[in-house]
C-alpha cells in the first residue's frame, strides 16, 4: 500500500503543472489554508509562492516569513512542494531595494558611451568621462585605436578621428550584478534568511528556489543602445583573467 500511494504521488507530480502563485494582496492563515486546499483538489503538486506588489506585509520582514511558514506548512499537509521566489516582483537582485540602501555603490553601472567627431570634441567631454578613446575610421573600418588620457592627447591627433567618451552612470533600480560584494548582500538579505528559518524543509517541502531574470544592467538603461555594463573593478579583474 505505501509504494502505491508513493508511485501514485509522482505520478501526480509529473502530470502536474508548477504554478506562480501570486501574492499580491492581503494574506491572512485562512487564505493561505484555503488556496492550497483548491490547489490540492485541482491536482496541483507543486508551487511557486511569488510575492508581488500589493503584498500587504513588508517583504523579507518576519510577518513576511510567517506568511511563508504557513505556505510551507499547508503544502507539507497536502503532499505538496513550494518553491521560494527569491524577490519582491522581479527582476531578482534588489531584495526589494534592501540590497540598494544597505550601500548605495551597490545600484547598478553602466558606461554611456557618446562617438563625436574630432573637429566637434570640447574640453568638457573629455574631462567628464570615465575613459576616452579615439579611434581613426577610413572608408568606415576602423584602423587605429588610441588610449585617451590628458586632453591634450586629442591636440596630437589629426585626419578622420572620432572620439569615443565613457561616462559611469547609475541605475538607481537595480544592483550591480557584476559586483560580488553586492551579490553577496543580496544572498544574504534573501537566500540566507530563508535558510536560518527553513533549512529543516530544504530537499523536502521546499523544493527550488526561482531566481528571475537577473541582467548585468536593467530597463532603464535600455538595450538597443551603445551603453557597456561595467562595475568598479571591471578592468582590474579582467586584468587578473585575461592578462591583457
Amino acid at each position: 500500500r505505501g509504494v502505491t500511494k508513493e508511485l501514485n504521488d509522482r505520478a501526480r507530480a509529473m502530470k502536474s503543472p508548477v504554478p506562480f502563485w501570486f501574492m499580491n494582496g492581503p494574506m491572512s492563515e485562512w487564505h493561505v489554508v484555503k488556496e492550497f486546499e483548491l490547489m490540492a483538489e485541482k491536482g496541483i503538486s507543486e508551487v511557486i509562492a511569488h510575492p508581488r506588489y500589493g503584498l500587504d506585509c513588508e517583504y523579507l520582514s518576519d510577518d513576511w516569513f510567517e506568511l511563508f511558514g504557513w505556505c510551507v506548512r499547508e503544502a507539507s499537509k497536502h503532499n505538496m512542494k513550494i518553491w521560494i521566489y527569491d524577490e519582491l516582483n522581479w527582476p531578482s537582485g534588489t531584495a526589494d531595494y534592501k540590497v540598494i540602501k544597505t550601500n548605495p555603490e551597490y545600484q547598478g553601472k553602466h558606461l554611456a558611451t557618446a562617438v563625436t567627431p574630432l573637429e566637434s570634441i570640447n574640453k568638457e567631454d573629455i574631462d567628464n568621462a570615465l575613459f576616452v578613446v579615439a579611434a581613426n575610421i577610413v572608408e568606415g573600418n576602423i584602423t587605429k585605436t588610441r588610449v585617451i588620457d590628458s586632453p591634450s592627447d586629442i591636440n596630437k591627433l589629426s585626419g578622420d578621428w572620432h572620439i569615443f567618451t565613457y561616462t559611469k552612470r547609475y541605475d538607481r533600480f537595480y544592483v550591480d550584478s557584476l559586483s560580488k560584494e553586492a551579490m553577496n548582500c543580496f544572498l544574504k538579505l534573501t537566500h540566507e534568511e530563508y535558510k536560518k528559518r527553513f533549512a529543516h524543509e530544504f530537499g523536502k517541502t521546499i523544493n527550488a528556489v526561482f531566481t528571475d531574470e537577473p541582467s548585468v544592467y536593467w530597463v532603464t538603461v535600455g538595450y538597443d543602445d551603445w551603453n557597456l555594463p561595467y562595475t568598479d573593478d571591471f578592468f582590474e579583474t579582467y586584468h587578473e583573467r585575461y592578462g591583457e
